[in-house]
């Protein structure tokens, strides 16, 4: 499906001029530059910090052991190769496998990062957004993020931290526990537009897939002072409309422009 449904005259023109008022839109790298390397690996995010994004999006879960995990698949099958799920396996046991190979045998001998190794190697130079993937599955999850996020970061230096999820009972207590940082809810499928004035109270942005996107919602998450990122951009067709208009972000598996 492409944006044709949406990008009407009237969409077009109504936006234009707050898309220049704004500046722009950030480019968010999904799960790093996932085009050009394996998903959520070392290799996928250096690639990302090379070629300029303004954020890299990563996944993350937790081990058996309790160490937060980035990977996007709650089985291993698909990028290492071995059908068990994250939460069953150690630290150990998911460090023995290959996270590479199955892209391709150039990145044969890739290992599946943990958060707090993005954080030592990305933090200071680069703006991260967390996607905390299925956190009902781990018990937990929140207070360990919330021990790791602030054993790597100073007060001061949370502005270059996101967190988003599916689940927004999970976000509400991050609020709790981690209040000074940019919080937002992935969205999917439609959702009635009063809801967005609800959301307001409790979030701070919002990861839109493109297919929900229209002129209506768009006022709508504005009016409720939400942040607006659109994913599900897969070719330059769409990548080049969704630019025209006044989003504040896009996420991308690779470079358009």
């Amino acid at each position: 499906m492409t944006l044709i449904f949406f990008l009407s005259f009237i969409v077009h023109y109504a936006l234009a001029a707050d898309s220049q008022a704004a500046g722009g839109n950030l480019l968010i790298a999904h799960r790093g530059l996932s085009s050009q390397a394996p998903e959520n690996t070392m290799s996928s995010f250096d690639r990302a910090a090379r070629e300029g994004f303004d954020m890299i999006e990563l996944d993350v879960q937790m081990s058996k052991d309790k160490h937060l995990i980035v990977m996007h698949d709650i089985s291993l099958k698909r990028t290492a190769g071995l059908d068990e799920k994250i939460a069953d396996l150690t630290l150990k046991e998911l460090k023995d496998l290959d996270a590479g190979l199955w892209y391709n045998e150039s990145f044969e001998g890739e290992q599946i990062p943990t958060l707090d190794e993005v954080f030592l190697k990305y933090k200071n130079d680069h703006h991260l957004l967390i996607d905390l993937k299925r956190p009902s599955l781990y018990p937990g999850i929140e207070k360990v993020l919330t021990d790791s996020i602030l054993n790597a970061y100073s007060p001061r230096e949370l502005s270059s931290l996101s967190i988003q999820s599916t689940e927004l009972k999970s976000i509400m207590l991050l609020n709790t526990l981690l209040p000074q940082i940019n919080k937002g809810l992935v969205i999917s499928y439609p959702i009635p537009y009063h809801q967005l004035n609800e959301l307001g109270a409790e979030i701070d942005f919002i990861t839109l897939h493109k297919r929900c996107l229209n002129l209506y919602f768009y006022q709508q998450a504005k009016r409720a002072k939400l942040t607006l990122y659109i994913w599900g951009i897969h070719n330059k067709y769409d990548y080049k409309n969704v630019k025209r208009l006044a989003v504040d972000g896009v996420v991308v598996r690779e470079r358009f422009d």
